[in-house]
């Protein structure tokens, strides 16, 4: 169920809506698989709430915010050291609060700076008794920007600066409170010469738990007539361990940092409202 209702009044602009989603499930391990299984179904349900508001203060200058929030409850199995009677539950609660400013200070200048906070907070029972808790917290700082050279040609760079703090009943050595530096920058072009579009990015990311790393992304497209394309590309992508990962009691504290690279290789035809395209890729 989703229901919503959105609007304007004068330069304020606003939306707001509800769901809610409830599934009766089946057995989240095979016990055919796993013996200590709980064969019972495994149900999920959840309930949200969002909102979202923004004023023009003037033709240059922008406010908004936004909040959402949502509340799940989830069975799953854990045949490891179980008995097939067991019930595992989970309670998991989601917030985000975030506001942003947008601003023209010069007219090819496009800037955007966003303040925002995400709680994560789950506590795990079995059989109605505790049994796991953890609390993570994330405040961000960011700073988008756009430089619009020419119609066809702009520039992109952005910064930006996230603490995390998780405080988990499972063991992460002798203290249960993990905390997380990261801090970003990116750059990218975007733009066309004639038959020619052109795609350059690059991102920077230093996480005080994991160091340091640069990614890229490198595409190029040729029109060959005016319905076909031809396009190629080539990109690396960085990601840390989240803290659920690299908790004891859902993942592995010795999970490592995943690296990948993708090459891609597509051509398209375009008419009118009609589109097909067919890619060749590899990811390492």
């Amino acid at each position: 169920l989703h229901v919503g209702y959105g609007g304007e009044l004068g330069d304020t602009r606003f939306s707001l809506s509800a769901s809610r989603f409830d599934t009766r499930g089946f057995s989240a391990i095979d016990p055919a698989a796993a013996p200590l299984a709980n064969p019972d179904p495994d149900g999920y349900r959840n309930h949200g709430l969002s909102f979202s508001a923004s004023r023009r203060l003037t033709r240059a200058h922008e406010i908004g915010v936004a909040v959402f929030g949502t509340e799940a409850w989830i069975d799953y199995d854990r045949p490891v050291f179980a008995v097939p009677s067991d019930e595992h539950r989970s309670n998991q609660e989601l917030s985000m609060l975030q506001g942003w400013w947008e601003a023209r200070l010069v007219e090819p200048w496009k800037s955007r700076l966003t303040v925002a906070q995400n709680v994560d907070h789950r506590i795990d029972t079995l059989n109605g008794a505790f049994s796991n808790r953890s609390r993570t917290r994330t405040r961000q700082l960011i700073w988008d920007n756009e430089l619009r050279i020419s119609a066809p040609h702009a520039l992109t760079a952005g910064f930006e600066g996230r603490n995390q703090t998780l405080d988990s009943a499972s063991s992460f050595g002798a203290d249960p409170l993990r905390k997380r530096e990261v801090s970003a920058a990116r750059v990218g072009y975007v733009g066309r010469l004639g038959d020619h579009a052109l795609q350059a990015n690059y991102r920077y990311e230093d996480y005080s738990d994991f160091g340091a790393e640069g990614t890229y992304y490198l595409g190029y497209g040729y029109d060959l007539t005016g319905a076909w394309r031809l396009s190629v590309s080539q990109g690396t992508a960085f990601r840390a361990p989240t803290f659920l990962d690299l908790d004891p009691a859902f993942g592995n504290p010795s999970l490592q940092a995943e690296r990948s690279k993708t090459n891609e290789l597509g051509i398209q035809w375009a008419s009118g409202t009609h589109r097909l395209r067919v890619t060749v890729f590899d990811t390492e």
